[in-house]
């Protein structure tokens, strides 16, 4: 689904879940995806409730919580 969501060339990637059911080898897979789509310049949006996999990837991290905004945090500088 998320390559079929590339098509066109998007400047901007809505992802959600996107870690849900992969093993371990498809979780390296769409690391390395995000980070090669990250230096083509494209902003990629995920939700998902896997942290370590956020933590890992992102450059910023929002907290949402009913709707709101609960936390911020500036993880690194954009590559």
């Amino acid at each position: 689904m998320l390559l079929a969501g590339l098509v066109g060339d998007p400047a901007l990637c809505l992802v959600d879940e996107p870690t849900n059911g992969l093993d371990p080898d498809g979780m390296k897979m769409l690391s390395d995806l995000v980070v090669e789509l990250r230096k083509a310049g494209r902003l990629i949006v995920i939700a998902t409730h896997d942290l370590k996999f956020a933590d890992r990837l992102a450059a910023l991290r929002v907290h949402l919580h009913k709707g709101e905004l609960v936390e911020l945090d500036q993880l690194r500088e954009d590559d």
